[in-house]
């Protein structure tokens, strides 16, 4: 049953010679225009959860597509092997939308990122189309990193491509990760979203990436990182368990994210005269999902955890070296993290508070934060007798 709700047609007889109480026939076609030219699946998607007051802008989004959504089914795609006729619009349904697929699985939810061009307030919504009959192939945009364009130097989402594990940056500057340690480096494992990584402190298990000064170019470079952790065990050191690690000149950190002996999350930074750590007030225990953030914006570093904000304290940052920035590990020698981590994120600005809360429900809520209507048909067009 496709439920389109009411519509209204006018219609209007061209003068002709008829007779006053005699009975005249007539057809006419209405073609139904919800749905641009030949795509025959639609749904809307709507941010009511969405209720801060700053406005987010190109913001990627988390798309699920399954059971989740009434009447939707993988056999109204042309292409359902690889979703190749899945296009999203704006909401005018005029304007396509950039998104990446990080994981298509006909047999359960696909897991979609969307750029939205605008979140402001609880109305905000997109359109997802399927189903054109001559279309097979998915949009460059899939693939060219379009979807992660303000502001990301790197995106991680750890997924899995053909069954292999996937360490591939999602945005437009591909530096993608190198798995490390013994026994083949991380295991690729059911996350936050769709796979993650689990990392192991006895098999030395990191991932290294580009040079540091990718990350951080000059001295009080702004930057954000984030990403979800679900920590296995807490090590009995400050600063140990890091996340993210960015070297300076010498090889030393310049910048960790980590989650140490104080069970929460933590900042250390290195500036031109001293250094400092910063402790989050939140307790982080083994075992559970957090989403962890930290924020620097040239003058202030701020922690974030689950969206919420907590510690900040002024200070200046050192510049990153040509050293290798590494995730899960200092140096490849040591303070290894142990757990499983998910969707990690490097930025080139310090991301607001409302944006980094919108990421925690996003991803962590999202049945709270997007909605989804049923999917509807084009019906071809609607005869209609006159008489």
């Amino acid at each position: 049953v496709w439920n389109e709700g009411s519509e209204t047609a006018a219609l209007t007889l061209a003068p002709g010679a008829y007779v006053i109480g005699s009975q005249n026939n007539a057809s006419a076609t209405i073609a139904d225009n919800d749905v641009p030219a030949k795509w025959h699946y639609k749904t809307r998607i709507a941010f009511g959860g969405y209720t801060r007051a700053g406005v987010l802008t190109n913001f990627p989004a988390l798309v699920m597509l399954g059971t989740n959504i009434v009447n939707f089914s993988y056999d109204q795609f042309t292409a359902p092997a690889n979703g190749g006729d899945l296009r999203f619009l704006d909401s005018s349904e005029t304007a396509g939308l950039n998104f990446e697929i990080e994981e298509w699985n006909t047999n359960g939810s696909s897991y979609v990122w969307v750029q939205v061009p605008q979140i402001a307030g609880t109305n905000t919504q997109i359109w997802a189309y399927w189903g054109h009959p001559s279309i097979t192939s998915l949009p460059a945009c899939v693939s060219n990193g379009a979807t992660w364009t303000n502001g990301y130097r790197g995106v991680w989402h750890f997924g899995r491509t053909n069954d292999a594990e996937n360490l591939a940056d999602s945005s437009p500057n591909g530096y993608n990760g190198t798995d490390g340690g013994l026994g083949g480096g991380s295991t690729s494992v059911v996350g936050m979203i769709s796979y993650a990584q689990s990392f192991d402190p006895a098999n030395s298990n990191r991932i290294s990436l580009v040079s540091s000064a990718n990350f951080l170019p000059t001295t009080n470079t702004p930057i954000t990182i984030s990403c979800w952790i679900n920590p296995a065990s807490i090590g009995s050191v400050s600063i140990d368990n890091r996340i993210v690690n960015i070297l300076r000149s010498g090889g030393s950190t310049v910048l960790a994210l980590s989650c140490g002996s104080t069970d929460r999350i933590q900042v250390y930074r290195v500036g031109s005269i001293t250094n400092e750590t910063y402790t989050s007030t939140t307790t982080v225990t083994t075992g559970n999902w957090y989403h962890a953030a930290m924020t620097y914006d040239g003058a202030t570093f701020r922690i974030h955890v689950n969206g919420a904000p907590e510690t900040s304290a002024p200070g200046d940052l050192e510049a990153g070296s040509s050293d290798a920035a590494r995730i899960a590990t200092f140096n490849d020698s040591g303070r290894f993290y142990s757990g499983v981590m998910d969707e990690v994120r490097i930025s080139s600005l310090a991301r607001s508070t409302d944006w980094l809360w919108a990421c925690y429900m996003n991803q962590g809520f999202s049945s709270s934060f997007n909605s989804y209507g049923r999917v509807m048909r084009a019906s071809g067009g609607t005869v209609i007798r006159i008489k």
